[in-house]
């Protein structure tokens, strides 16, 4: 069946909006992590991807948005649409395969451009799914779990560490049994505040340290060293992505599990993550990586390394229905981001949100991802 049309919507829920003026923003969300301390965050992006055959059949999918939606899209809508339309949505692998060798042969695998091959990939994943009244997984392989573990963010930078115990101790009465905690403000007060949420959550919670490539490497070994008593899970990008000399490093000084891969995109990235950093957990995002059938290719590279895959929970609903289909499959498959930053796109423009409790979340059910978008809502929410 013929694909007859391939749109992408960027769309933006701002901040003030939510909060009543830019004014009433709380520092906490303006300036979360360690990467939005000279560029403030002031709201939620995302790509919205639409495919079409002939039939008027639809899939849809998710490309990342942040800072900038309108570049994602403009990559499907003016490179990515005239190569796909006219073509059989039975060719969906040779469909990717061919763009990301296009990418390839013009050095252009990071950034806007492997984002939106991920958000049209997910949609076609969701319309072939659709068309075989089957649930993506079941096209993916065997599934290994119909449920994952999750793991809670973020404790953001807060001013006091009595504002982090309470928000730890919130996200443990909520069930959750895992807890990511914000660093990269300074060796002294991140170890402050990460010793005052163990110490409120007790020895077994689960504690996972995001640093957001916030240290260079001469801190961030410093930075292990202290947190090695506190029996912490991981530390996730204790620098940059693209450091991968230092990045290994940190990781042959300490016992600590080294995390990393949200900002990486191809196959080729994570090999070298693999390679040369030697990192335990990769963490795509599968809006950025090459959606659905990217991360397949990341989770057999990380497997055959002895490495686990954890994917990046930033998103829509789409997102995460997507990322729960892939990690079901995964046999190397690691705890699954439930993120509670304020995010109007992602509790409005798709539905069902997947069923969670108790810190773990359902793999959908039904045909194609399992959530249906609310085509109502996206007027509201595109970008200019």
């Amino acid at each position: 069946m013929k694909i007859v049309r391939v749109e992408a919507t960027p769309l933006v829920a701002k901040f003030a909006d939510l909060y009543g003026g830019v004014e009433n923003i709380p520092p906490s969300i303006l300036r979360p992590a360690a990467h939005f301390q000279s560029v403030p965050r002031i709201g939620q992006y995302s790509t919205l991807v639409k495919v079409e055959v002939e039939d008027g059949s639809v899939g849809y999918g998710e490309a990342w948005g942040l800072p900038l939606p309108e570049a994602s899209a403009l990559v499907v809508n003016r490179m990515l649409a005239p190569m796909i339309v006219g073509r059989n949505i039975e060719d969906a692998d040779r469909i990717w395969l061919d763009i990301e060798l296009y990418f390839r042969r013009l050095g252009l695998t990071r950034g806007a451009t492997m984002e939106g091959l991920a958000g049209v990939d997910i949609a076609l994943w969701d319309l072939r799914a659709k068309l075989a009244n089957r649930p993506v997984y079941e096209l993916l392989g065997p599934q290994q779990r119909r449920s994952l573990e999750c793991y809670v963010s973020p404790i953001m930078f807060k001013d006091t560490t009595v504002e982090s115990r309470e928000a730890a101790q919130d996200f443990v009465s909520a069930g959750y049994r895992a807890i990511k905690v914000k660093a990269g403000r300074g060796v002294a007060v991140d170890i402050e505040h990460i010793i005052a949420v163990r110490d409120t959550v007790g020895p077994e919670i689960e504690i996972m340290v995001d640093v957001n490539g916030g240290y260079e490497v001469a801190e961030a070994i410093a930075f292990a060293k202290e947190l090695e008593p506190l029996g912490i899970y991981w530390l996730e990008e204790p620098v940059p992505c693209s450091q991968t000399t230092d990045m290994r490093r940190v990781k042959d000084s300490t016992s600590l599990r080294i995390a990393c891969g949200e900002n990486d995109f191809s196959t080729d990235d994570f090999s070298l993550l693999l390679s040369a950093a030697r990192v335990d957990i990769v963490m795509p995002n599968i809006t950025r990586a090459g959606g659905i059938t990217g991360v397949m290719k990341i989770a057999r590279l990380a497997e055959a390394s002895g490495a686990e895959l954890s994917l990046h929970g930033v998103g829509t609903a789409l997102m995460q229905c997507a990322s729960l289909h892939a990690l079901s499959v995964i046999p190397n498959a690691s705890f699954f981001e439930v993120n509670t930053f304020p995010n109007p796109l992602r509790e409005r423009l798709a539905g069902p949100l997947p069923l969670q409790a108790e810190g773990v979340m359902w793999v959908p059910e039904g045909p194609g991802i399992g959530c249906v978008i609310d085509e109502g809502t996206i007027a509201g929410y595109k970008a200019a």
